[in-house]
């Protein structure tokens, strides 16, 4: 996880992952909920925007607040506190947050190691320590504590592990922050550097035009275009960028066509088209394409019919299915699929292959790392998963060996919040 010392135990269990919303195939993209791996954030009916979770690097927005602080000295809130008021929309990605406001300006909070909140200037510094070959190193990280806008006449963001992309009303995709796989999409030629070498842009700069919607993975990036193509960029590894190789590219390559949402994961993609199927590729170690196996695929695979919504976590997928229905499959080592499972050994890699049903009347979902979030048709937010970060507001009905409580099945969060939803607001 770089240079980062969050808790060690979330160092040493799995690379984090913001699993950026995807929209409905005929209606807004579900954009009121977010989680990442280390913190949460929801927009609520009136437009507030809600964070929780760990603020090591000002991450929630609130200005270095918190109600807990653990062994190592790092900060939680752990219940939902409000940030922003007139917001239509939320990403969040390792370590950073961005949403839009309903007058179309972008804000953005949080880590700024590789220029992901889009501005030079911060407001905070963190000072990490950390050893190499027993010499002691010193960086300072910087982070902006509380939102700032960067950006104004934007239509929706997206947010990666460390970098951020916006479409704008025009149609214009910008995207900065790490672009050391070429995530950014626009070659290494004008490439700045962070602290430890890495390629990074440490402001917005233009990628595409006639863009409608985009999706950040870690290391990786999936971008619609208003003609329902699919182009993609960064990292392949794993074959996430479904050109039928592992090649890796710093400029984006057409994947497919008739595509009306994306999503991505760590090193893992999904494309839900124009008909309501859901298709998937890239890395499959844990079953997270839902294909049934662990076999990696290189090209888009068709695993599910009659699909509205769909959201990766690092490597468990989410899906909506027109009726209704919240279906989920793959890493579940966290009890993040929800499906009632007792708790894992700690040894144990526990995953889903296939999709599996857990949830009725779902409206919208969000996948995280270690913990899912959705809404009902009703509002009411529900969650499930492991609460290392502080998710799950005092719920859980297991506890592991670290003392963290696990939600195993779907459950209310016991907080007075709405959720906005406007997809359902479209359609009255």
């Amino acid at each position: 996880m770089r240079k980062h010392t969050l808790p060690w135990i979330l160092t040493l269990l799995l690379a984090l992952s913001l699993a950026a919303p995807a929209g409905a195939v005929e209606t807004a993209q579900a954009e009121a909920l977010g989680v990442s791996g280390v913190c949460a954030a929801v927009v609520d009916d009136n437009g507030t925007l809600w964070t929780w979770g760990c603020n090591s690097y000002g991450q929630l927005g609130n200005d270095n607040q918190g109600d807990h602080e653990d062994s190592y000295g790092t900060l939680y809130q752990t219940s939902p506190a409000p940030i922003l008021e007139e917001v239509r929309s939320v990403a969040l990605g390792d370590f950073h947050g961005a949403a839009v406001k309903e007058d179309g300006t972008l804000w953005t909070w949080g880590c700024n190691d590789n220029g992901q909140v889009g501005q030079k200037r911060v407001n905070d510094k963190d000072v990490i320590w950390y050893w190499t070959f027993i010499i002691p190193h010193r960086f300072v990280t910087p982070y902006q504590s509380v939102p700032i806008q960067i950006m104004a006449d934007v239509a929706s963001v997206s947010a990666g592990a460390y970098f951020t992309a916006a479409v704008k009303e025009d149609g214009t995709l910008w995207m900065w922050g790490d672009n050391d796989h070429g995530q950014l999409g626009v070659g290494h030629g004008k490439d700045q550097k962070n602290k430890v070498g890495g390629a990074c842009r440490k402001s917005p700069v233009q990628v595409m035009e006639d863009v409608q919607a985009v999706a950040c993975g870690d290391y990786h990036t999936l971008i619609l275009k208003t003609d329902g193509t699919l182009w993609a960029c960064g990292n392949n590894g794993r074959g996430e960028l479904g050109a039928g190789d592992t090649t890796n590219r710093d400029i984006p390559v057409q994947v497919m066509t008739d595509v009306a949402a994306i999503c991505a994961g760590l090193s893992c993609s999904a494309a839900l088209k124009t008909d309501g199927t859901l298709w998937t590729w890239g890395d499959n170690e844990y079953g997270q394409l839902g294909t049934g196996d662990t076999r990696d695929r290189s090209e888009p695979v068709q695993v599910m019919e009659n699909v509205a919504q769909i959201t990766f976590g690092t490597m468990h997928m989410a899906a909506i299915k027109t009726d209704g229905t919240l279906w989920t499959w793959g890493f579940d080592r966290f009890n993040q699929l929800g499906t009632g499972q007792p708790l894992a050994g700690e040894d144990e890699m526990r995953f889903q292959a296939q999709p599996v049903q857990v949830m009725e009347d779902a409206a919208l979902v969000s996948a995280g790392s270690y913990t899912t979030l959705a809404a009902k048709n009703d509002g009411t937010l529900w969650a499930w998963g492991s609460d290392l970060g502080k998710f799950l507001c005092g719920l859980g009905d297991l506890e592991d060996s670290s003392g963290d409580a696990v939600q195993s099945v779907p459950a209310p969060l016991p907080v007075e919040l709405t959720v906005a939803l406007p997809n359902v607001a479209a359609e009255e």
